[in-house]
């Protein structure tokens, strides 16, 4: 992705949050105490000055009570990365009873793990093409290997970590269902 499209996606991703913000009448400083992120921080964000982490929109749209992929709307092919985590939102479909996203993931063999999202009635399902996958939620570990899914409940925090010897490449569903 060039520069110019890298701008571009931010200053969508910014309006987009800034339009989602103001929907649920929230001023910055209220959004970024909700979110625990500085108000400038949420500020350069929305104005695109800045590149909010995978990690940062989790936070914003969990404040929102929205699906990740919200802000992400008229951006193609959308790309978000954190410190150990490229998550590419592939398709994305709302029905009545619910969100449903689907994102391509790819992290680094033995990097850091990454603090994944949760929010109320989310479900989510792995399917993991190569490497293997260590979700960790309430001291419970869970390994996923290449040819293998998991299903499970985000209602409370887990993180991810790519285990092994290879790096992942993965498919993750994200089901948010309207309460």
């Amino acid at each position: 992705m060039g520069v110019p499209a890298i701008i571009s996606m931010r200053a969508t991703i910014g309006q987009n949050l800034a339009a989602l913000r103001q929907a649920h009448e929230l001023s910055i400083g209220e959004l970024a105490q909700r979110a625990g992120i500085g108000k400038a921080t949420l500020s350069e964000i929305e104005s695109g000055k800045r590149n909010a982490t995978i990690g940062t929109l989790f936070a914003l749209t969990n404040a929102l009570g929205v699906p990740l992929g919200a802000p992400l709307q008229d951006v193609p092919s959308p790309v978000l990365s954190g410190e150990s985590i490229r998550a590419q939102l592939a398709a994305r479909l709302e029905d009545p009873e619910g969100t449903t996203e689907l994102y391509r993931i790819a992290m680094r063999a033995g990097a850091p793990p990454h603090q994944a999202a949760s929010a109320p009635a989310l479900r989510k399902t792995a399917i993991v093409f190569s490497g293997t996958l260590l979700v960790t939620r309430a001291q419970a570990e869970h390994e996923v290997s290449a040819g293998q899914t998991a299903q499970w409940s985000a209602e409370s925090p887990e993180t991810y970590r790519a285990t092994g010897d290879h790096d992942l490449a993965a498919a993750l569903l994200l089901r948010y269902r309207r309460s």
